[in-house]
């Protein structure tokens, strides 16, 4: 499954002129059970632990097919989503350093990957300093974490209250302070 999806992604890089490929996941909170994939996350802590090295092997076969036909240019970016199940990175705090470090080398993202944080549980009317960063259960504290594996992290917010669609939103004001 995964060469076809390698060779069906390298189809569509090479009739276009596609940039940034994210790596999506279904958009719910439910995640694969099976004992391989739990065990992943059994050592990991996160559902993320199973995406990453599917994301590095996908980079590197664009990289390569990016060298073999396109040299020179920036290869096209894959991103994978950390959102919902795959949002607390696989990162552990370090007291010595005070700094989030990879739990372990496996987990660092190619450096021509990213990801795409999508912190579904953000309160936008808080700001990031009101929160502990060295708890990776909270967006703050997961931002800093996948900084620990990666410099390309872009952000996929959502500045409304959802269980209140009448109420005003300061998400515009909040980010000004970010």
């Amino acid at each position: 499954m995964e060469k076809t999806y390698i060779e069906n992604l390298l189809k569509i890089i090479a009739e276009s002129d596609q940039r940034v490929v994210i790596l999506g996941q279904a958009d719910h909170p439910w995640w694969c059970e099976c004992e391989s994939c739990q065990a992943w996350e059994d050592k990991y802590g996160t559902d993320a632990a199973v995406t990453i090295p599917f994301l590095n092997r996908v980079q590197a076969a664009v990289d390569a097919w990016f060298a073999e036909n396109r040299p020179g240019e920036q290869p096209t970016m894959c991103l994978m989503f950390a959102y919902y199940e795959t949002v607390i990175p696989p990162t552990k705090w370090n007291e010595t350093t005070q700094a989030w470090e990879p739990i372990d080398e496996t987990m660092i993202i190619n450096p021509n990957s990213g990801i795409m944080f999508a912190p579904i549980g953000m309160e936008c009317d808080v700001a990031f300093s009101d929160y502990d960063p060295i708890d990776n259960t909270n967006p703050y504290g997961q931002l800093m974490g996948w900084g620990a594996l990666t410099d390309n992290i872009y952000c996929w917010t959502y500045s409304q209250l959802f269980d209140e669609f009448f109420l005003f939103s300061l998400g515009i004001n909040t980010a000004a302070i970010q």
